[in-house]
């Protein structure tokens, strides 16, 4: 009996203990969501961009002399399938809110080398209408300082210079606007509409994104068989990316409505991609600068993809879409 006793008195005090921790974490928690994740904890001061690199279009900024102001800060990499696809509302509260009180600054960066170089960002801003303060992160100071560790990873800052909400990956736009409009004291103003989409694949297992170099060559996404990417001719496997030598080729069975592929040039040199989906021709892959490259868009499902690599071109990552 005593035993017993002894053991049911640890389960009290146990029990105990957790709840007061359990008291004491909340307002301090991940919920995580279908689109991503809202991060709400209390508010924290906000890191500057100290640490940073070169600015496009605009001159350095400072949260400091920023105070005042709402700032969205937006973690992004230019060739990122997911930050692309926000674009068009970054582009839209810019133009609304800039006027009334918001100012936006992407922190650019990179995943790949290629992303590093100041002229292809700036090429990659004129090509998907980036107009806003992008700051280079090659070195990945601010992402640290942040705690970041994913693209494209929104925070908004309010006037005293505090995060008082975040979100991570695409989505919620909706909630994010109207956050923003919270802060800027704004209550008359239409919501960006978001487009209607169909379908889904809700429950089926989209293939996951594939690294084409030593990573994805270490965990197995290279190889044989579904969602691996399976390489034949002559390939040379890097750090960054895997270089086709000779007779390049790549087969990929994949589950997806879309599929993307990262893609950079040795020494600036043009390149051509023959590109075949279920046996079917399609048009092929003018490569002309480092970029992501839409290979095909269809219907969600299990395909087969096959490929065909002019000499010299570089082979990042995959990635998907429904």
């Amino acid at each position: 009996m005593k035993l017993i006793s002894v053991i049911l008195l640890g389960i009290v005090i146990i029990s105990v203990i957790w709840q007061v921790n359990l008291q004491r974490q909340k307002g301090n928690f991940n919920l995580f969501t279908g689109q991503g994740i809202f991060n709400e904890t209390a508010t924290k001061t906000a890191p500057d961009f100290s640490g940073g690199g070169k600015w496009l279009n605009s001159e350095p900024l400072s949260l400091v002399n920023l105070k005042g102001k709402v700032v969205l800060v937006d973690f992004w990499t230019y060739s990122c399938i997911n930050c692309q696809r926000t674009f068009p509302y970054l582009r839209s509260w810019w133009e609304k809110y800039k006027q009334k009180g918001l100012v936006i600054v992407g922190v650019h960066t990179p995943e790949f080398e290629f992303e590093k170089e100041t002229e292809n960002l700036i090429k990659a801003n004129e090509k998907y209408g980036v107009t806003w303060p992008v700051v280079q992160d090659n070195d990945q100071k601010i992402w640290k300082a942040y705690g970041n560790q994913f693209w494209p990873h929104k925070y908004l800052i309010n006037q005293e210079g505090m995060i008082v909400y975040d979100h991570i990956g695409e989505g919620a736009y909706e909630e994010t606007e109207l956050e923003i409009q919270k802060l800027l004291g704004i209550s008359d103003m239409q919501l960006t509409q978001e487009p209607e989409k169909e379908s889904s694949s809700f429950g089926q297992q989209q293939t996951p994104e594939l690294y084409v170099n030593q990573r994805g060559e270490e965990s197995g996404q290279i190889g044989k068989g579904r969602n691996r990417v399976e390489l034949s001719g002559k390939w040379q496997i890097g750090d960054d990316y895997s270089s086709a030598i000779e007779d390049a080729k790549i087969k990929l069975d994949f589950t997806a409505a879309e599929v993307n592929l990262v893609m950079s040039l040795e020494d600036n040199q043009k390149g051509e991609v023959k590109v075949q989906v279920d046996g079917k021709e399609q048009d092929k892959i003018s490569v002309d600068a480092d970029d992501l490259y839409s290979l095909w868009k269809g219907t969600y499902g299990e395909h087969v993809l096959m490929l065909e690599f002019g000499n010299g071109l570089r082979v990042h990552a995959f990635t998907f879409g429904n």
